[in-house]
This record gives structure tokens, C-alpha cells and sequence, in this order.
């Protein structure tokens, strides 16, 4: 299940492979080049790039420092995280896991790194016992604010946005190298919070960075109830305009060819017999396509037009003086990107007012523009 799964960043296949294949090679040890060129300099430098999402990079890193030391245990517990991130290697690294703790002789890294393994391939019991691992971390004097950051992490993966919350705010009072990171993870918590998601899939939707159609799909459904609205809509007024770059066809197909094992199918379904989104020319969904903003905003705009019957906000702004300094009116999004900002359901940027309409939409965002889209409606029709 894609988008119910992302604990840890995203990584490329490739990764996992050079993982497993590293394993099995067995070489002499490499002798050091320098200094700083220790097992330990290359483990914390691989950490910092898989925390910002470079996990082919990272690989190359443990790599280096195993073929320094075969047995060094913070190579071996930093592999888990990179096999954590593959479902088909979730057991694997949980072995991993216990195995580095073993070797690790009660140092306090390893058990951080098994509480990590273990909030992203999430057995049975992995939040007792991720908190169990963290709390032998903290007991062996592991750093408090890096303990409070991971707790932090814990709690947003069991969808406890509040204690999260309070979690990372322990881990930014410390004003250490994690406030930055703890404080950006409060943010989403808090907004989180404020969206109020009514469902667990989309509480899980919202920890995501980047949203993708299926997941706009499962949120049309759960938190804008769009079967619902759109079985209230009214009729719609006549108009002969259609948006620059949209054909008024009737979408083809309910049930697509490519969302046939697709872990959130029926959603889209019900999306699509709704109306509210569309599949490509060639009848694809494409599920797992990011969905930028400027999608985003022409998804509401269609919904907010087919509710209201009122054809005239579908082309209101084409032709108008450009509001954003990085979209011309003539731009197929740029009508939806005036509405939506007009109405406060999305932002531009506030420092240089770009829409950004090639960009991605991560969960919270998401969550919170489509709940000032619902009281739109609710206030409206």
C-alpha cells in the first residue's frame, strides 16, 4: 500500500539492491586515506544524506564504512533503515535490527536506529516497542533532544499528532542541531491538528511530503464527502467558454485499466462516477502521478462550478492582468489558482507571490485547503 507506507523517504529501488548485494561481498579491509576517512565519519555523513532523502548516497557511505570494518555495528544498523524502506525487506531489517543491537555492546545508537526500523516497517506491537528501544537509548544516555525528536516521529506514525507535538516541542527547547527539524515536524503536527482529518487513511495521507491522485482521490472521498455534494449540485448555467487546454469530454471510463490493484481503487471509483476527477486521454488514472498545485486547484474549481452551476467561475480570470509574478493568465491553472487563492483555499507563496503551479502538494497542506474548501460550501450551498 503506497501512500500508507513513507515513514522513512522515499528510495530508489536500486538502493535496496546494492544493500543486499554488499552484504554478500566479503573483501579485505580498506585502509584509511586520511584522518576524517573512519568508519564512523562515513556512517554519520551517510545518516545526514538519507535524512534528507539521498539514499543512494547514503548506501555509498555504509558501504565504505563496512568495507573499512566488517563488524563496525553502526554500518550494519544504519543498512536497516535502508532495508526499512522496502516493504519487501521489512522482516529482513528488522533482523538486522536486533542483530546491530546485539553487536552494538549497549551503545545507545543502535537502539535508535531499531526504534526507527521499527516505526517504518511497523509489526505488531512496534509502537510499545519502538518506545521501549527509544527509552534503552535514552537509559544509555543517548542525546535528549534526538530521544524527544524520534519520540516525536513515534507518535506521528500512530497517528498521535497531539503527543507528537509535544514531543518535538521538548526536542526544540534543547536549541540543538534537531530544533530545526523538530520544529518543521510541529508545524505539520499542528496542522494536522487543524485540518482534523476524519479518517485514518487520511490521517496517514496527511504525514505525506508529496501527494500524489490516488491520494487526492481518498481525500475527495473522506474528507470533502464529494459523492455526497455532488449529488446536491445544481443545475448549470449555460455557457458556450471552455477553460484554455481542457476538452469537454465525458470521462470515458469509471473503472481504468491501471487502477485495477491499486490499493485505494474503490475511492477513485467513487471519484470519478462523482465526477470530480478525470482519467487521461487515454483512459489511464495514472494514481501514483504527484498531483501538482495547479491540478489541485483545477480539481476544486471544477467541483465548486458543478455545485454552485455557476459556469462563470471556470473562466472569470483568463485574460486579466496575472496576479502571480511566475504564471501568465493565459496558463490552464491560472483561472483555478486565482479562485482558489481569492477564496483562501490555497496561498501563494507570501515572500515573492508565486503560485507555483508545477509544484507538489504535500498532506497537510491538502488537508487544511480542502477544509476551508467544505466551509466554503457549507456556507455557500
Amino acid at each position: 500500500m503506497k501512500s500508507l507506507r513513507r515513514f522513512a523517504r522515499p528510495l530508489l529501488g536500486a538502493v535496496v539492491a546494492c544493500v543486499v548485494l554488499a552484504a554478500g561481498c566479503a573483501k579485505a579491509p580498506l585502509k584509511s586515506e586520511s584522518v576524517l576517512d573512519t568508519p564512523q565519519t562515513h556512517v554519520d555523513q551517510g545518516l545526514r544524506l538519507l535524512d534528507r532523502g539521498e539514499g543512494v548516497a547514503a548506501a555509498a557511505e555504509f558501504d565504505r564504512a563496512l568495507a573499512m570494518d566488517p563488524k563496525y555495528y553502526m554500518a550494519h544498523a544504519a543498512k536497516c533503515l535502508l532495508l526499512a524502506a522496502s516493504a519487501e525487506n521489512g522482516k529482513a531489517a528488522l533482523k538486522s535490527a536486533r542483530e546491530a543491537v546485539d553487536m552494538a555492546d549497549n551503545r545507545w545508537q543502535a537502539w535508535m536506529i531499531q526504534a526507527r526500523v521499527l516505526a517504518t516497517v511497523q509489526p505488531e506491537d512496534w509502537h510499545k516497542d519502538a518506545l521501549k528501544s527509544l527509552d534503552k537509548a535514552a537509559e544509555l544516555k543517548a542525546p535528549a533532544e534526538q530521544v524527544h525528536y524520534w519520540r516525536g516521529q513515534v507518535a506521528m506514525q500512530d497517528l498521535d499528532f497531539a503527543g507528537a507535538v509535544a514531543a518535538f516541542g521538548q526536542a526544540v527547547a534543547q536549541r540543538g542541531d534537531w530544533s530545526a527539524p523538530a520544529d518543521k515536524a510541529m508545524e505539520q503536527c499542528n496542522k494536522i491538528l487543524r485540518a482534523r482529518p476524519g479518517s485514518r487513511v487520511s490521517s496517514k495521507i496527511a504525514l505525506q511530503d508529496k501527494i500524489d491522485r490516488a491520494d487526492m482521490a481518498v481525500l475527495l472521498v473522506e474528507e470533502l464527502k464529494l459523492p455526497e455534494i455532488m449529488a446536491k449540485r445544481k443545475p448549470v448555467e449555460a455557457s458556450a467558454f471552455s477553460a484554455p487546454g481542457k476538452e469537454d469530454t465525458p470521462v470515458s471510463r469509471l473503472s481504468p485499466a491501471d487502477i485495477q490493484q491499486h490499493w485505494a481503487k474503490s475511492w477513485i471509483e467513487d471519484v470519478l462516477k462523482a465526477g470530480g476527477m478525470a482519467t487521461g486521454p487515454g483512459g489511464a488514472f495514472q494514481p501514483e502521478e504527484n498531483l501538482s498545485r495547479g491540478e489541485f486547484a483545477m480539481t476544486v474549481v471544477e467541483i465548486l462550478v458543478a455545485v454552485s452551476g455557476n459556469t462563470k467561475l471556470a473562466s472569470e480570470h483568463f485574460g486579466e492582468t496575472s496576479v502571480f509574478p511566475d504564471m501568465n493568465s493565459s496558463h490552464p491553472a491560472y483561472n483555478a489558482a486565482a479562485v482558489c487563492t481569492s477564496r483562501g483555499i490555497l496561498q501563494a507563496d507570501l515572500q515573492n507571490g508565486r503560485f507555483d503551479a508545477a509544484g507538489t502538494v504535500n498532506g497537510a497542506d491538502a488537508l487544511i485547503s480542502l477544509r476551508q474548501f467544505q466551509n466554503i460550501l457549507r456556507q455557500n450551498f
